[in-house]
Protein backbone atom coordinates (compact mmCIF):
# COMPACT_ATOMS: atom_id res chain seq x y z
CA UNK A 1 0.00 0.00 0.00
CA UNK A 2 2.85 2.74 0.96
CA UNK A 3 4.41 1.63 -2.74
CA UNK A 4 1.29 2.38 -4.63
CA UNK A 5 0.78 4.96 -2.16
CA UNK A 6 3.92 6.95 -3.25
CA UNK A 7 3.67 5.72 -6.42
CA UNK A 8 -0.11 7.60 -7.05
CA UNK A 9 1.41 10.79 -5.68
CA UNK A 10 4.20 10.47 -8.16
CA UNK A 11 2.33 10.42 -10.75
CA UNK A 12 -0.02 13.20 -9.93
CA UNK A 13 3.12 15.46 -9.42
CA UNK A 14 4.64 14.49 -13.14
CA UNK A 15 0.56 15.35 -14.04
CA UNK A 16 0.79 18.80 -12.67
CA UNK A 17 4.10 19.64 -14.16
CA UNK A 18 3.10 18.34 -17.95
CA UNK A 19 -0.05 20.77 -17.01
CA UNK A 20 2.36 23.60 -16.11
CA UNK A 21 4.55 23.21 -18.98
CA UNK A 22 1.41 23.09 -21.40
CA UNK A 23 0.05 26.13 -20.68
CA UNK A 24 3.16 27.86 -20.48
CA UNK A 25 4.26 26.65 -23.91
CA UNK A 26 0.83 27.77 -25.09
CA UNK A 27 1.03 31.36 -23.64
CA UNK A 28 5.03 31.48 -24.97
CA UNK A 29 3.51 30.18 -28.66
CA UNK A 30 0.61 32.96 -28.34
CA UNK A 31 3.12 35.91 -27.83
CA UNK A 32 5.74 34.63 -30.33
CA UNK A 33 2.38 34.15 -32.60
CA UNK A 34 1.73 37.98 -32.14
CA UNK A 35 5.17 38.91 -32.15
CA UNK A 36 6.19 36.79 -35.50
CA UNK A 37 3.12 38.54 -36.95
CA UNK A 38 4.16 41.04 -39.41
CA UNK A 39 0.63 42.76 -40.22
CA UNK A 40 -0.37 42.35 -35.88
CA UNK A 41 2.59 44.73 -35.55
CA UNK A 42 1.77 46.97 -38.48
CA UNK A 43 -1.62 47.27 -37.17
CA UNK A 44 -0.65 48.18 -33.75
CA UNK A 45 2.16 51.30 -35.21
CA UNK A 46 -1.19 52.34 -36.93
CA UNK A 47 -3.51 52.17 -34.48
CA UNK A 48 -1.24 54.21 -32.16
CA UNK A 49 -0.51 56.85 -34.74
CA UNK A 50 -4.31 56.98 -35.24
CA UNK A 51 -4.79 55.25 -38.53
CA UNK A 52 -7.98 53.27 -38.44
CA UNK A 53 -8.50 51.98 -41.46
CA UNK A 54 -5.22 51.07 -42.09
CA UNK A 55 -5.20 49.31 -38.70
CA UNK A 56 -8.35 48.07 -39.76
CA UNK A 57 -6.72 46.05 -42.40
CA UNK A 58 -3.63 45.08 -40.84
CA UNK A 59 -5.61 43.22 -38.03
CA UNK A 60 -8.09 41.93 -40.32
CA UNK A 61 -5.10 40.15 -42.27
CA UNK A 62 -3.40 39.08 -39.43
CA UNK A 63 -6.88 37.00 -38.96
CA UNK A 64 -7.08 35.80 -42.55
CA UNK A 65 -2.99 34.25 -41.78
CA UNK A 66 -4.52 32.46 -38.63
CA UNK A 67 -3.89 34.77 -35.89
CA UNK A 68 -6.89 33.99 -33.82
CA UNK A 69 -5.92 36.08 -30.45
CA UNK A 70 -8.83 37.63 -28.25
CA UNK A 71 -6.88 41.36 -28.43
CA UNK A 72 -7.10 41.29 -32.22
CA UNK A 73 -10.97 40.41 -32.35
CA UNK A 74 -11.49 43.05 -29.65
CA UNK A 75 -9.33 45.43 -31.13
CA UNK A 76 -11.31 45.15 -34.56
CA UNK A 77 -14.56 45.14 -32.64
CA UNK A 78 -13.58 48.61 -31.25
CA UNK A 79 -12.33 49.92 -34.46
CA UNK A 80 -15.66 49.39 -36.01
CA UNK A 81 -17.88 50.67 -33.23
CA UNK A 82 -15.60 53.84 -33.26
CA UNK A 83 -15.78 54.44 -36.64
CA UNK A 84 -19.80 53.38 -37.09
CA UNK A 85 -20.52 56.52 -33.67
CA UNK A 86 -17.83 59.17 -35.58
CA UNK A 87 -19.97 58.34 -38.91
CA UNK A 88 -23.55 59.23 -36.93
CA UNK A 89 -21.93 62.40 -34.53
CA UNK A 90 -20.97 63.71 -38.57
CA UNK A 91 -24.55 62.86 -39.52
CA UNK A 92 -25.79 64.80 -36.39
CA UNK A 93 -27.16 61.33 -34.89
CA UNK A 94 -25.72 62.28 -31.45
CA UNK A 95 -27.90 59.67 -29.44
CA UNK A 96 -27.01 57.18 -31.46
CA UNK A 97 -23.69 57.89 -31.36
CA UNK A 98 -23.24 58.52 -27.81
CA UNK A 99 -25.04 54.77 -27.60
CA UNK A 100 -22.81 53.40 -30.00
CA UNK A 101 -19.81 54.51 -28.35
CA UNK A 102 -20.14 53.47 -24.95
CA UNK A 103 -20.16 49.99 -25.85
CA UNK A 104 -16.47 49.98 -26.80
CA UNK A 105 -14.36 47.52 -24.89
CA UNK A 106 -10.88 48.08 -25.18
CA UNK A 107 -7.72 46.47 -23.42
CA UNK A 108 -5.57 49.37 -21.38
CA UNK A 109 -2.75 48.54 -23.88
CA UNK A 110 -4.48 50.61 -26.40
CA UNK A 111 -4.08 54.03 -24.87
CA UNK A 112 -3.55 56.36 -27.44
CA UNK A 113 -7.17 54.89 -29.02
CA UNK A 114 -8.74 55.15 -25.35
CA UNK A 115 -7.58 58.82 -25.32
CA UNK A 116 -9.58 59.36 -28.87
CA UNK A 117 -12.84 57.29 -28.01
CA UNK A 118 -12.71 59.12 -24.60
CA UNK A 119 -12.02 62.84 -26.82
CA UNK A 120 -15.27 61.64 -29.08
CA UNK A 121 -17.52 61.08 -26.69
CA UNK A 122 -17.02 64.46 -24.89
CA UNK A 123 -17.84 66.13 -28.34
CA UNK A 124 -20.82 63.85 -28.84
CA UNK A 125 -21.93 64.98 -25.18
CA UNK A 126 -20.90 68.57 -25.81
CA UNK A 127 -23.19 68.55 -29.05
CA UNK A 128 -25.89 67.27 -27.48
CA UNK A 129 -25.94 69.55 -24.66
CA UNK A 130 -25.46 72.48 -27.26
CA UNK A 131 -28.28 70.78 -29.46
CA UNK A 132 -30.56 70.67 -25.95
CA UNK A 133 -30.19 74.40 -25.31
CA UNK A 134 -31.34 75.24 -29.15
CA UNK A 135 -34.28 73.17 -28.36
CA UNK A 136 -34.89 75.36 -25.01
CA UNK A 137 -34.11 78.59 -27.18
CA UNK A 138 -36.97 76.96 -29.65
CA UNK A 139 -39.61 76.70 -27.29
CA UNK A 140 -38.74 80.09 -26.03
CA UNK A 141 -39.68 81.60 -29.36
CA UNK A 142 -42.51 80.13 -29.58
CA UNK A 143 -43.87 80.46 -25.95
CA UNK A 144 -43.54 84.52 -27.18
CA UNK A 145 -44.59 84.31 -29.91
CA UNK A 146 -47.96 82.79 -28.30
CA UNK A 147 -48.23 85.90 -26.03
CA UNK A 148 -47.40 88.05 -29.07
CA UNK A 149 -43.55 89.29 -27.75
CA UNK A 150 -42.82 89.10 -31.49
CA UNK A 151 -39.40 91.32 -31.25
CA UNK A 152 -37.92 89.06 -28.73
CA UNK A 153 -39.00 85.56 -30.39
CA UNK A 154 -37.78 87.44 -33.72
CA UNK A 155 -33.92 88.44 -31.75
CA UNK A 156 -33.55 84.29 -31.05
CA UNK A 157 -34.80 83.58 -34.32
CA UNK A 158 -32.19 85.81 -35.89
CA UNK A 159 -29.47 84.27 -33.44
CA UNK A 160 -30.15 80.64 -34.22
CA UNK A 161 -30.86 81.82 -38.15
CA UNK A 162 -26.97 82.19 -38.19
CA UNK A 163 -26.05 78.85 -36.15
CA UNK A 164 -24.61 76.14 -38.89
CA UNK A 165 -24.97 72.85 -36.46
CA UNK A 166 -28.74 73.10 -36.31
CA UNK A 167 -30.41 69.51 -36.94
CA UNK A 168 -32.71 68.78 -39.31
CA UNK A 169 -35.90 68.56 -37.29
CA UNK A 170 -34.60 71.83 -35.25
CA UNK A 171 -34.26 73.44 -38.82
CA UNK A 172 -37.82 72.78 -39.80
CA UNK A 173 -39.21 74.18 -36.27
CA UNK A 174 -36.90 77.49 -36.84
CA UNK A 175 -38.81 77.62 -40.28
CA UNK A 176 -42.36 77.38 -38.64
CA UNK A 177 -41.44 79.72 -36.45
CA UNK A 178 -40.02 82.20 -39.25
CA UNK A 179 -43.83 81.38 -41.18
CA UNK A 180 -45.96 81.88 -37.82
CA UNK A 181 -44.32 85.19 -36.33
CA UNK A 182 -44.82 86.39 -40.24
CA UNK A 183 -48.58 85.32 -40.24
CA UNK A 184 -49.14 86.45 -36.20
CA UNK A 185 -47.64 89.54 -36.99
CA UNK A 186 -49.88 90.46 -40.24
CA UNK A 187 -53.12 89.58 -39.18
CA UNK A 188 -53.22 90.19 -35.51
CA UNK A 189 -56.22 92.01 -34.32
CA UNK A 190 -54.42 93.51 -31.55
CA UNK A 191 -50.95 93.74 -31.03
CA UNK A 192 -49.79 92.47 -27.61
CA UNK A 193 -46.69 94.90 -27.88
CA UNK A 194 -46.82 98.90 -28.45
CA UNK A 195 -46.56 99.22 -31.70
CA UNK A 196 -43.50 101.37 -33.24
CA UNK A 197 -46.21 102.83 -36.04
CA UNK A 198 -50.16 103.44 -35.46
CA UNK A 199 -50.87 101.85 -39.16
CA UNK A 200 -49.81 98.98 -37.09
CA UNK A 201 -52.67 98.13 -35.39
CA UNK A 202 -55.90 95.85 -37.12
CA UNK A 203 -58.93 97.13 -36.33
CA UNK A 204 -62.45 95.97 -37.74
CA UNK A 205 -65.52 97.87 -37.65
CA UNK A 206 -68.24 95.23 -38.03
CA UNK A 207 -68.54 91.49 -37.67
CA UNK A 208 -68.83 91.41 -41.49
CA UNK A 209 -64.79 92.32 -41.71
CA UNK A 210 -64.10 90.10 -39.10
CA UNK A 211 -65.72 87.29 -40.86
CA UNK A 212 -63.82 87.94 -43.62
CA UNK A 213 -60.33 88.09 -41.59
CA UNK A 214 -61.57 84.59 -40.13
CA UNK A 215 -61.13 82.88 -43.59
CA UNK A 216 -58.32 84.94 -44.74
CA UNK A 217 -56.42 83.25 -41.19
CA UNK A 218 -57.97 80.06 -42.23
CA UNK A 219 -56.14 80.48 -45.33
CA UNK A 220 -52.64 81.84 -44.19
CA UNK A 221 -52.46 79.42 -41.25
CA UNK A 222 -52.24 76.44 -43.47
CA UNK A 223 -50.32 78.04 -45.90
CA UNK A 224 -47.89 78.63 -43.04
CA UNK A 225 -48.00 74.91 -41.65
CA UNK A 226 -47.41 73.60 -45.06
CA UNK A 227 -44.36 75.37 -45.18
CA UNK A 228 -43.21 74.54 -41.43
CA UNK A 229 -42.33 71.09 -43.33
CA UNK A 230 -43.86 69.61 -39.87
CA UNK A 231 -46.48 66.71 -41.18
CA UNK A 232 -47.79 65.88 -38.09
CA UNK A 233 -51.25 66.35 -36.29
CA UNK A 234 -50.28 68.14 -33.23
CA UNK A 235 -48.22 71.15 -35.71
CA UNK A 236 -50.86 71.06 -37.54
CA UNK A 237 -53.19 71.40 -34.47
CA UNK A 238 -51.14 74.38 -33.24
CA UNK A 239 -51.39 76.16 -36.45
CA UNK A 240 -55.00 75.75 -37.18
CA UNK A 241 -57.09 75.38 -34.12
CA UNK A 242 -57.47 79.00 -33.55
CA UNK A 243 -59.25 79.42 -36.88
CA UNK A 244 -61.12 76.38 -37.27
CA UNK A 245 -62.76 74.23 -34.67
CA UNK A 246 -60.78 70.75 -33.99
CA UNK A 247 -64.75 69.07 -34.57
CA UNK A 248 -65.20 71.01 -37.98
CA UNK A 249 -65.60 70.01 -41.14
CA UNK A 250 -63.45 72.93 -42.60
CA UNK A 251 -60.74 71.42 -40.27
CA UNK A 252 -61.08 67.83 -40.66
CA UNK A 253 -61.48 68.09 -44.58
CA UNK A 254 -58.09 70.44 -44.78
CA UNK A 255 -55.98 68.20 -43.03
CA UNK A 256 -57.18 65.00 -44.94
CA UNK A 257 -56.49 66.90 -48.46
CA UNK A 258 -53.18 67.39 -47.36
CA UNK A 259 -52.01 63.92 -46.14
CA UNK A 260 -54.56 62.53 -49.40
CA UNK A 261 -52.12 65.04 -52.08
CA UNK A 262 -48.90 64.50 -49.98
CA UNK A 263 -48.76 68.50 -49.88
CA UNK A 264 -45.61 69.91 -49.76
CA UNK A 265 -45.39 73.06 -50.64
CA UNK A 266 -48.11 75.68 -50.27
CA UNK A 267 -48.75 79.43 -51.32
CA UNK A 268 -51.95 81.96 -51.55
CA UNK A 269 -51.09 83.69 -54.29
CA UNK A 270 -53.84 85.94 -54.74
CA UNK A 271 -56.84 86.19 -52.19
CA UNK A 272 -60.29 88.52 -52.89
CA UNK A 273 -63.60 88.24 -51.15
CA UNK A 274 -66.86 88.81 -52.85
CA UNK A 275 -69.61 89.00 -50.39
CA UNK A 276 -70.88 88.21 -46.79
CA UNK A 277 -73.94 87.15 -45.53
CA UNK A 278 -75.69 86.44 -42.10
CA UNK A 279 -78.19 83.95 -41.27
CA UNK A 280 -79.11 84.93 -37.68
CA UNK A 281 -76.65 81.89 -36.98
CA UNK A 282 -73.55 81.60 -38.97
CA UNK A 283 -71.69 84.33 -41.71
CA UNK A 284 -71.43 82.66 -45.05
CA UNK A 285 -68.16 84.27 -46.94
CA UNK A 286 -67.51 83.90 -50.80
CA UNK A 287 -64.18 84.41 -52.01
CA UNK A 288 -62.09 84.26 -55.22
CA UNK A 289 -58.30 82.34 -54.41
CA UNK A 290 -55.60 81.88 -56.54
CA UNK A 291 -53.58 79.14 -55.00
CA UNK A 292 -50.09 77.37 -55.90
CA UNK A 293 -49.21 73.87 -54.65
CA UNK A 294 -47.13 71.15 -54.76
CA UNK A 295 -49.48 68.14 -54.75
CA UNK A 296 -47.82 64.43 -55.05
CA UNK A 297 -44.51 65.94 -56.30
CA UNK A 298 -46.44 68.79 -58.85
CA UNK A 299 -46.43 72.14 -59.01
CA UNK A 300 -50.57 72.70 -59.18
CA UNK A 301 -51.44 76.03 -59.81
CA UNK A 302 -55.76 77.02 -59.02
CA UNK A 303 -58.12 79.81 -59.15
CA UNK A 304 -61.40 78.95 -57.32
CA UNK A 305 -63.87 80.39 -56.09
CA UNK A 306 -65.16 79.39 -52.41
CA UNK A 307 -68.19 79.98 -49.65
CA UNK A 308 -66.99 79.47 -46.40
CA UNK A 309 -69.34 79.12 -43.22
CA UNK A 310 -68.11 80.89 -40.43
CA UNK A 311 -69.21 81.17 -36.61
CA UNK A 312 -68.85 83.41 -33.78
CA UNK A 313 -67.29 81.57 -30.81
CA UNK A 314 -67.05 83.50 -27.93
CA UNK A 315 -64.89 87.24 -29.06
CA UNK A 316 -63.24 84.77 -31.92
CA UNK A 317 -64.95 84.04 -35.67
CA UNK A 318 -64.02 80.23 -37.05
CA UNK A 319 -64.38 78.85 -40.07
CA UNK A 320 -66.15 75.38 -40.24
CA UNK A 321 -66.83 74.51 -43.50
CA UNK A 322 -66.13 75.00 -46.83
CA UNK A 323 -67.51 74.04 -50.69
CA UNK A 324 -66.28 75.57 -53.85
CA UNK A 325 -68.97 77.70 -55.71
CA UNK A 326 -69.64 78.16 -59.55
Amino acid sequence: MHKKGAYIVKKINVCFVCLALCIAFSACNKTKNNDNNEAFKDGKVELEAGNYKKALAYFELAQEEGNKDEEITELIDAINIYTDALDDYNDGEYEKALKTIKSIKVSNDARSFRSDISHLKQKIQDSIDSQNEVDNRLSKAEDMIKVGEYKKAEKIIKELDSDDNLSEDQEKWLTSLKHQIKFEKKNSQIPSETPDKEEDVYNFENDSDNAKFAVSNFAYAYEAFVKSGIRSSDAYYSYMSAYSPSWSNAYNEQWTYFNKHNITDYCVENLTFDSVTYDGTSYYVIDNETISEVKNGNLVRTTTKWKYTVIKDGDSFKVTNYASVK
